[in-house]
């Protein structure tokens, strides 16, 4: 009998034990900071910030998505992406800023905050959700101004900042008119569909905001006339890359329900000098 309770002792201990280590590894923060930048995630300057961030704050559960180097019309539609999908209550820092001298700014949307620097980052989310007011980020820490503040110091402080969840026109004055750049929503009008390269992945295709609807009546087998920035070139509609012959241009429907332009086994980005922002112009010929 002896044994059989220290056995039922044991088990209860077990038991208690096991429910406590899976508490631990199931436990996620309710708060998240997300990054996105064009700094791979082991330079300095992010280590410094993604460590301050974590000795100031080790409830928050950071978050890194790292972009082209100085595309910032590519990690424009990315922040819109995160903002658009990450719940409210997250918060977003983008640190791409070519040249390092840009103004930065601070804002809400649906609950959500965002840090950037207002060199038209914001784009996609200011045209897709739109925030009340912006602020400019004049004075991160109080006893500092912003040009006495080296790059990382400045992001690490206002970051920081945010997270502490300051008020917004504690960061500065308000920013009447973020800068951001023409966007190109898709439409089909007068037989013609309109839309935008939003980024082109590793392979050199180019992802657009078009999707079905916008290419009126076309079906599988239809040639387009193209134009896009300063290039003219044909392209057939297919399903997938080999839809037609190797090194031919191809567009189709990808799983993502977007217009994919590619060329099958080819770089179509290099082939056209196309990029993230580039304007897209389809006109169906007749066959």
């Amino acid at each position: 009998m002896k044994k059989i309770k220290q056995f039922g002792l044991l088990f209860v201990l077990l038991m208690a034990f096991a429910c406590t280590e899976k508490e631990t590894i199931y436990k996620y923060s309710d708060r998240t900071l997300v990054i996105v930048s064009d700094n791979n995630q082991a330079t300095e300057m992010i280590t410094y910030i993604m460590g301050g961030v974590r000795a100031a704050y080790p409830d928050v559960e950071i978050h890194y998505f790292q972009t082209k180097p100085f595309d910032i019309k590519e990690a424009a539609y990315l922040l819109d992406e995160v903002v658009e999908n990450y719940p409210v209550g997250t918060y977003f820092a983008a640190i791409v800023e070519p040249g390092t001298n840009s103004e930065r700014i601070i804002f809400e949307t649906n609950g959500k905050r965002v840090l950037c620097p207002d060199n038209g980052i914001c784009s996609w989310t200011v045209n897709n959700n739109p925030a009340e007011n912006y602020y400019f980020v004049d004075d991160p820490k109080a006893y500092l101004k912003v040009s006495d503040l080296p790059f990382q110091d400045f992001y690490q402080f206002a970051i920081l900042s945010m997270l502490s969840d300051k008020p917004l026109s504690g960061f500065g004055e308000i920013c009447p008119s973020p800068v951001v750049y023409e966007i190109q929503n898709p439409v089909f009008e007068n037989d013609t569909t309109k839309g935008e390269v939003l980024f082109v992945d590793n392979f050199g295709n180019c992802i657009t905001n078009i999707t079905r609807s916008e290419l009126g009546n076309a079906t599988v087998g239809n040639l387009f006339s193209v134009v896009a920035d300063n290039s003219e070139f044909d392209m057939t509609f297919g399903t997938t890359y080999s839809s037609v012959p190797v090194g031919e241009n191809v567009c189709f429907i990808n799983g993502n329900v977007r217009l994919e332009m590619s060329v099958n086994y080819g770089d179509l980005s290099a082939k056209y000098n196309l990029s993230a922002g580039s304007k897209v112009f389809l006109h169906k010929i007749s066959r």
